[in-house]
């Protein structure tokens, strides 16, 4: 997006999760799509078009969602998990792994107090961001990246972590089970955006309409096990895949979680409250 906010990219596709999409709207940074070159539209799920972040469908296309988990070693953490609030216990000292990412962290701290993830309230926070300090002795390591490889080589007991990647550190160890936090949990959706100025505008558009076929985008959940919006591809993916809770989380579950919204001014203090975390 920085780059974007300078001029002409020279990229021709980008993805950019929600709430980015919505900013980059406001200033300008997205061209509109040819729906006409994006058949293959139809296949998305009912449920993902048309978002408050992108009425119609303008400028972005649904690509992958998903949410932020709790993933834990039910072989080496003996207390039980159900919310993120439980991961503040003095038994996970150092041996947490959780996102680099900051509208997430303190989301879930906002939800932690019973406030909304995009929350502007100053009050609510700085709440969020000394809730955030009070966990710096448990985590072990930011990551946004690769968490499950500390989940698997056992440096990490437990972790806020990516759908993905709580899958995936199942499937190669069955130990690794996944909470969903009963505050509700961040839910997002990465879209397919073309930045203002693209040079190949029209192949970018094939490009969407290409990963949009079932074939294609269900062997690319195969590999990277996002949930995916793609309805039509759904037959063609494996069901230990489409029934794992951190790919498709249950309906009661899904209703309970929250998308991000734009935090306009705000964000300037959710960026201080960060870099204070952080620092």
């Amino acid at each position: 997006m920085q780059k974007s906010m300078r001029g002409a990219s020279g990229y021709d596709i980008a993805v950019g999760t929600d709430f980015m999409v919505e900013v980059m709207i406001k200033e300008g940074l997205l061209e509109p799509l040819n729906h006409d070159h994006i058949t293959n539209l139809n296949n998305i799920d009912d449920q993902f078009p048309d978002k408050s972040f992108d009425p119609g469908n303008k400028h972005s296309v649904p690509y992958m969602w998903g949410g932020a988990f709790i993933a834990y070693n039910k072989d080496t953490v003996d207390t039980e998990i159900t919310s993120y609030k439980d991961l503040w216990k003095p038994e996970f000292k150092n041996s947490l792994v959780v996102l680099d990412d900051q509208r997430v962290m303190m989301g879930i701290a906002n939800k932690m107090q019973g406030e909304s993830m995009s929350s502007t309230d100053p009050e609510v926070i700085e709440k969020s961001k000394e809730l955030l300090i009070d966990l710096l002795p448990n985590i072990k390591a930011f990551d946004s990246d690769t968490q499950k490889t500390m989940l698997l080589n056992g440096e990490a007991k437990a972790g806020i972590v990516w759908g993905a990647e709580a899958y995936l550190a199942h499937r190669e160890n069955p130990a690794i089970e996944t909470v969903l936090p009963e505050e509700g949990m961040y839910l997002g959706i990465d879209c397919f955006i073309i930045p203002k100025g693209a040079p190949n505008q029209r192949a970018a558009e094939a490009f969407i309409d290409f990963v949009l076929r079932p074939e294609i985008s269900a062997e690319i959940t195969q590999d990277f096990p996002y949930s995916n919006p793609n309805k039509a591809a759904h037959d063609l993916i494996d069901d230990e895949i489409l029934n794992h809770p951190a790919v498709n989380p249950p309906e009661e579950e899904l209703a309970k979680g929250e998308f991000l919204k734009d935090l306009g001014e705000a964000v300037k203090d959710c960026d201080r409250a960060w870099s204070e975390v952080k620092q």
